[in-house]
């Protein structure tokens, strides 16, 4: 048997019986860390009580300075109750000086009145005597007006004839050459009618002549004549020249009829402006006779008297005007320096009354003044000495009132620590004892085992799998050294007459096995080194395979969010296009409560719920349901008219949803602008209605419109007109 072998079995063996010590052991190991773990305590506890004495010093420090402080204490309550006391009279104090105050305020008053009523006593004075001036002034200036008058109403007259006899004249000159001109206009008309005369003549004959002709063209064979009836037509008229055709035969009737016209009108022309000259020249003779020795003056220089009478007569006019208004004025003057008198001497009365009150006022200040200090007699002054005085009362109670709890907790605390440390050493003896028990009773163990010290005990130590490996390996050994003996027996038997191998070349052969085994040692530690590279990759691909799956797993539901909020799912509506959608749903709402009353019940407007081009976004689409036919359709097929109805309950729904959504934000004003000329009269007059409705609610409506039947439902308007200057505008209540 091999040496090898044979220590094996003694490590098998050491390693049973270091096994069964090893529960000792670890019980050992287990209370040595508790024995540490309580001197750490024990040191940290130790800390915490020089802390917590150190706290109840300085706290016991603290109360007794506290203590100290206390007559300062009792010295500020008793400031704060003087203090108090100075309350009432600070504030009698203060009112007295309010008094003050406003009774010098009234004196200097009254003595500005005083100076105020003075001064508008002198200036109502000499506003009268400058009165009297003016008036006497103005009596000179006026003197003379009635001849004045009288002079400038026969000066304009007389203008006023000669201009218009200039007028009359030239008139005259005009109308004698419009006569003339009448005269020739009325001989041309009276040539263009004998012409016309003529070729009707020529025309009418070559009509008559022609007729024959034109009914033997329409007579057929066997047919009634329409002249005489005869259905034979032996012989039927021929014409030599040109037929001539019913228009041109009543064209030269026309062309007659309308000379004949024109000479009438002209001969009305005429005698008409013949009778106009007559009457002015009667009319012309009427001013000259009227004007006398004036007709020899132009009118120009009638004008010129004209001018220079009337500014002599404004001059006395305006004197006139002025007089009678300063004569009005001088009553109202004369009380004006009355009044100015009285308040004079009102003033100066409530001047002497002032400097009375204030003296009295001096004296009970004076009073008042007495027994508080100057420097406390301000009541906010004297509030925030209360207020510091009261805080320092404050402070000092509370800290008073903190140091004393402070050293009762300190107190505590370190009652409560100095009894977790005599817990803990005692804790500490505990297990010193029991420790010192297992260190003895593993010493018997060790020795019972064969073990001479612990490390020989750890060195025999072997986990189970080691141990079975190794019963297993001595096993196979034991059967493979019987099954050897067995086989050298045998070999033995049949050697025994066999000649000694070649033990030197035997030697070379097994060196050379020796280098082969090496080299395969080799590669197979190689391939094992490989083996191991491999399984670390492959570890990390499962490493990285867990965490694709981690982010394939969050990619999946941050998709599906975004697939929420950007729309792409069934219903193509993205997160906004929800919340939109919901808005709408209300502003939809409104909508359809007016568009009934606009289309007199029929329409009711709808938000679409069922998709369109799958390509397009969806939710935000709208449909009309029409209460004739019970079903939906689009928008577009609405008429002119409907769309504006449906645009404008839109627009108002809208407005309103807006408005109760704006946080007290009020939309006030309205504009529509058009569209009122594409609807019927009966729905114009719905539309002007829900207007009126939303007037009425407080809000104002503007319409911006052509159509003039509105004009009718709108008493406030403005107006605009276009010009050849431009556009005007106008406001129409």
């Amino acid at each position: 048997e091999q040496p090898g072998w044979v220590s094996r079995r003694a490590q098998l063996a050491a390693a049973r019986n270091a096994a069964t010590i090893t529960p000792y052991e670890v019980a050992l190991v287990d209370l040595g860390e508790k024995l540490d773990l309580e001197v750490k305590r024990g040191a940290r506890l130790g800390s915490e009580l020089e802390l917590a004495a150190n706290a109840k010093l300085a706290a016991d420090d603290a109360l007794v300075r506290e203590r100290e402080n206390a007559p300062v204490l009792e010295m500020v309550i008793v400031r704060c109750a003087e203090l108090g006391a100075l309350v009432t009279k600070v504030a009698s104090l203060a009112e007295v000086r309010a008094e003050h105050v406003a009774a010098n305020k009234e004196k200097v008053g009254c003595e500005l009145a005083a100076a105020a009523a003075q001064k508008t006593f002198k200036e109502a004075v000499e506003a009268q005597q400058s009165l009297d001036i003016k008036i006497q002034d103005h009596r000179v200036q006026a003197a003379g007006l009635d001849g004045q008058r009288e002079t400038h109403t026969r000066l304009k007259g007389e203008h006023e004839r000669a201009t218009a006899l200039e007028v009359l004249v030239q008139q005259q000159v005009e109308s004698v050459a419009r006569v003339a001109g009448l005269g020739s206009g009325l001989a041309v008309v009276q040539t263009q009618l004998a012409d016309a005369r003529t070729r009707h003549g020529v025309t009418q004959q070559a009509w008559i002549a022609g007729q024959a002709a034109r009914l033997a063209s329409a007579l057929v064979d066997g047919q009634a004549c329409a002249v005489c009836g005869s259905h034979e037509h032996p012989a039927p008229a021929h014409l030599d020249g040109v037929l001539v055709p019913d228009a041109i035969l009543k064209a030269a009737e026309a062309a007659v009829s309308k000379c004949e016209i024109d000479l009438r009108e002209a001969e009305r022309m005429l005698a008409a402006e013949e009778q106009a000259r007559s009457v002015l020249e009667a009319r012309i003779s009427d001013h000259r006779t009227a004007l006398g020795e004036a007709e020899q003056l132009s009118a120009a220089g009638i004008l010129e008297q004209v001018k220079a009478a009337q500014g002599a007569l404004t001059l006395s006019e305006t004197a006139m005007g002025a007089l009678q208004s300063l004569d009005a004025k001088r009553p109202g003057a004369d009380q004006a320096t009355k009044r100015a008198e009285l308040a004079l001497k009102s003033a100066h009365d409530a001047t002497q009354l002032a400097q009375a009150k204030l003296q009295q006022l001096v004296g009970t200040l004076a009073e008042r003044e007495g027994g508080i200090p100057a420097e406390l007699a301000d009541p906010k002054v004297l509030q925030t000495a209360i207020q510091a005085t009261e805080s320092q009362r404050k402070a000092l109670k509370q800290a008073f009132d903190t140091a004393t709890a402070a050293a009762g907790q300190a107190a505590i605390e370190i009652t409560e620590t100095t009894a977790r440390v005599e817990a803990n050493k005692q804790s500490q003896v505990s297990l010193g004892e029991q420790r010192l028990e297992k260190v003895a009773d593993l010493e018997q163990r060790l020795q019972a085992g064969g073990f001479i010290d612990l490390g020989n005990y750890r060195q025999a130590l072997m986990d189970e799998s080691k141990m079975a490996a190794l019963e297993a390996g001595i096993q196979a050994f034991e059967q493979s050294l019987a099954a050897a003996n067995e086989r050298q027996n045998r070999a033995a038997a049949a050697t025994s007459e066999l000649v000694r191998p070649d033990l030197a070349g035997l030697l070379v052969a097994h060196e050379q096995a020796k280098v082969a085994q090496l080299g395969a040692s080799n590669a197979v530690r190689d391939a094992l080194a490989k083996l191991d590279e491999t399984t670390r990759f492959v570890d990390s691909l499962m490493v990285l395979q867990a965490t694709y799956e981690r982010l394939e797993a969050r990619h999946g539901v941050l998709k599906k969010v975004s697939d929420v909020a950007t729309g792409s799912n069934a219903q193509r509506m993205s997160l906004q296009r929800y919340v939109l959608a919901t808005l709408l749903e209300e502003v939809v709402v409104a909508t359809t409560l007016r568009l009934r009353v606009m289309s007199r019940g029929r329409y009711e407007m709808r938000r679409k719920l069922e998709m369109g081009d799958q390509r397009a976004a969806a939710g935000l689409d709208l449909e009309i349901f029409d209460q004739y036919t019970g079903t939906t359709r689009a928008v577009s097929t609405l008429s002119g008219g409907e769309s504006f109805l449906a645009a404008l309950a839109l627009a108002l729904g809208l407005s309103d949803i807006v408005q109760s959504y704006a946080g007290g934000i009020r939309l006030d004003a309205i504009f529509v602008d058009e569209g009122f000329g594409s609807l019927d009269p009966e729905a114009l007059d719905h539309a002007i209605r829900a207007l009126k409705d939303l007037q009425q609610a407080g809000r104002m409506v503007g319409i911006i419109s052509h159509v003039a039947e509105l004009k009718e439902c709108i008493d406030e308007r403005l107006e605009l007109t276009a010009t050849q200057t431009g556009s005007q505008a106008r406001f129409v209540v």
